[in-house]
């Protein structure tokens, strides 16, 4: 809060800035804290001082939490605002940021939302469009700083049609001290949310592509603070959480990019049937004073069926951008007979500048696709490499969790979904949703991830697997790395060879423990080592489908060939066809010298003739070091040498892999 300078605020200038045509997209960064916080405290200098740095492209809108400390003035003085934008996102755990209504991805140590994870925010500003087909201005921002009140006028205009987006506009304050707001030592606080217009759900918002509309709002605030305000509107889908445009009544200097690919796109995600047929649209913009000459090509991720498509539109291969304006360029998908999700974007080069130009991807699903990943957490601890190395490319495609809210109902062929948390998901209302939809249609639900457990107990979601939550288990609280100890359940068709001393390591989060109460539909899959009573993972049949809970991220356990069963068995006893009993059996594995220098012999026995089998080495995390042999195997007993020069000096895995079974051994590289 500033001295008291003046009766009268008026601003009239905060316009979306416009360059070659197209608005420049301001970023809002949003931050749930509290005067309690400990990790507020220790994280907020970071935040502010990142903030402070970027101006020229970020909004900062700070809420305050009720928790840990109740008393927080900030949370007090308009308590439905700050618990609606904090509820809204699903916070359960202070300080947390968005950017532009997303999670940055996660850097070194850091959990994801953490606003001192600088590394994360820039990443997720450089992937943000510094462009936008969507302008607000601010018309008039006035305040009396003598009794508080003012007045907010808005323009919005659009190049693309909005359809029930949310216009949500924010007054803050930009800092005010108190002496004795909570018990963390902060004194000065930035960019507090005092009020939002007309509420904290905003204004539902629908324009055609060209049109103009206004929004004028009344407000009063505390005078006490009323000379120390700027207001912020930005527009929201509630379906993805993603803010499209945002603007403020504070104004700083905007570096624009001298070329820059906007996509026109309004979104980029399709879900279509076969013959259907979908653009990548963008502008190549030019805001320099010289024309420019790029070559233009198209970029598919991975591949495509031979009947799906791919081309640019009017057989395009180059295009020059005159001074100071933009052209056009789009790329076609056509969908095949196929069930498959292609992602497609353009590149532009201009080889002798040395300037390379890359779209965001159009993802493109086919509406007859059976299976998907949807992934609600961190892409660091996605399943979906495991699943693709087990069980192939094209078994499940990945959709992240606010494309799916979006396009649910789009996909007509269905029968196994996996919600998977990865280690720092949260499981949401919209999660529980999804749930209770495919239980209600008889689809095939598999569970899984780091931080889920939370969730599910708060919106009611155990009973319908057949399981209470007890707890959370204190087994390797303490010190790193956090050791655990998990069993298998013997003769289950998942984990009934795994055995009753697994190795693991908690990633962040305990281990719930979960109760059975429906035994005519519910069993254990995956208990800690101590007590089988003591279970963190079950399996569901009902009467025309399956599930699966597995309390974990799987990547806790330290054997990457076990975390691989786990995963392909799971979804395979999804769909009925699972079957241990089938896999060929390694019997009498042993690794000598072990620990080993240069050289060692894997020694083991087999039941039967392997025609192509493989043997690799992996470290801990599963990442591939070397292929030591690959060839045929006789039944009975092999020697195979095992060439370890180059290799890091640490904990390695040595797996052997068929067509039908992975086994694994630990083997410790030493100087």
């Amino acid at each position: 809060m500033k001295s008291f300078f003046s009766l009268l605020l008026l601003f009239s200038f905060a316009l979306t800035i416009s360059v070659n045509g197209q608005y420049v997209r301001r970023v809002i960064v949003e931050e749930a804290t509290n005067a309690s916080c400990g990790p507020c405290a220790a994280q907020n200098p970071t935040f502010k001082k990142w903030l402070s740095n970027h101006f020229d492209r970020v909004i900062p809108v700070v809420y305050h939490a009720w928790w840990p400390g109740s008393n927080d003035p900030m949370f007090l003085y308009d308590q439905d605002m700050n618990r609606t934008r904090i509820n809204y996102y699903g916070i359960s755990g202070v300080p947390s940021g968005r950017v532009n209504g997303k999670i940055a991805p996660t850097s070194g140590s850091y959990y994801a939302g953490a606003v001192a994870d600088t590394i994360a925010l820039n990443n997720q500003l450089n992937q943000e469009s510094f462009y936008s087909l969507i302008g607000i201005n601010f018309v008039i921002f006035d305040v009396n700083t003598t009794d508080g009140s003012g007045t907010v006028k808005i323009e919005v205009e659009t190049d693309v049609p909005i359809n029930n987006k949310y216009l949500r506009i924010v007054i803050c304050e930009e800092h005010h001290y108190y002496p004795n707001a909570g018990t963390n030592g902060e004194k000065d606080f930035h960019y507090v949310a005092r009020k939002m217009l007309p509420n904290a759900t905003g204004t539902v918002l629908n324009m055609e592509a060209g049109e103009k509309q206004s929004f004028l709002f009344n407000f009063t605030v505390d005078p006490s603070f009323a000379d120390d305000l700027y207001a912020v509107a930005f527009i929201q889908d509630d379906a993805t959480k993603e803010i499209l445009q945002g603007n403020w009544t504070k104004t700083y200097p905007v570096k624009v990019p001298d070329y820059y690919l906007l996509i026109a796109n309004p979104q980029l995600v399709e879900v279509g049937n076969s013959g259907d047929t979908y653009q990548l649209e963008t502008y190549v913009l030019n805001n320099t004073s010289e024309s420019i000459a790029f070559d233009v090509k198209a970029e598919i991720t991975g591949h495509i069926p031979s009947d799906w498509s791919t081309e640019i539109v009017n057989g395009v291969r180059s295009i020059t951008v005159q001074p100071n304006s933009k052209e056009k360029v789009a790329l076609m998908v056509s969908i095949g007979s196929t069930p498959y999700a292609g992602e497609v974007g353009l590149t532009l080069t201009h080889t002798g500048k040395g300037i390379t130009l890359k779209s965001g991807a159009l993802r493109v699903y086919h509406s007859g696709i059976e299976r998907l990943h949807i992934l609600a957490g961190e892409k660091e601890h996605s399943i979906m490499p495991i699943i693709q190395k087990t069980l192939g490319d094209n078994f499940i495609f990945e959709i992240p969790l606010q494309d799916f809210v979006a396009n649910e109902n789009k996909f007509n062929s269905l029968k196994t979904i996996v919600w998977n948390g990865s280690t720092n998901g949260d499981f949401t209302v919209s999660s529980a949703n999804i749930i209770t939809d495919a239980l209600s249609e008889n689809k095939n639900i598999f569970i899984l991830g780091g931080k889920f457990t939370a969730g599910m107990n708060t919106t009611g979601m155990f009973p319908y697997f057949g399981i209470s939550f007890i707890a959370y288990c204190r087994e390797g609280y303490g010190s790193a790395p956090y050791p655990v100890k998990l069993a298998g359940v013997p003769g289950d068709p998942i984990t009934g060879d795994f055995g009753t001393n697994i190795q693991g390591y908690l990633i962040n989060y305990l281990l719930p423990l979960y109760r059975i109460v429906n035994k005519q539909t519910t069993t254990p899959i995956m208990t800690f080592a101590k007590s089988a009573d003591s279970i963190c993972a079950v399996k569901v049949q009902f009467p025309s489908s399956r599930a699966i809970v597995l309390g974990m991220n799987p990547y806790i356990i330290a054997d990457p060939t076990l975390r691989e069963k786990l995963i392909s068995r799971s979804l395979l006893w999804l769909e009925g066809t699972s079957n241990i009993d089938e896999e060929v059996q390694f019997c009498q594995i042993s690794i000598s010298p072990n620990p080993a220098t240069s050289f060692a012999y894997l020694h083991f026995t087999l039941d039967k003739f392997l025609d192509d089998a493989v043997i690799r080495i992996v470290d801990s995390d599963g990442k591939f070091l070397k292929t030591v042999y690959k060839g045929q195997l006789n039944i009975g007993h092999n020697t195979v040498p095992l060439l370890l020069t180059g290799l890091p000096n640490q904990q390695l895995w040595v797996v052997l892999e068929t067509n039908n079974s992975i086994q694994s051994l630990p083997l410790i590289k030493i100087q």
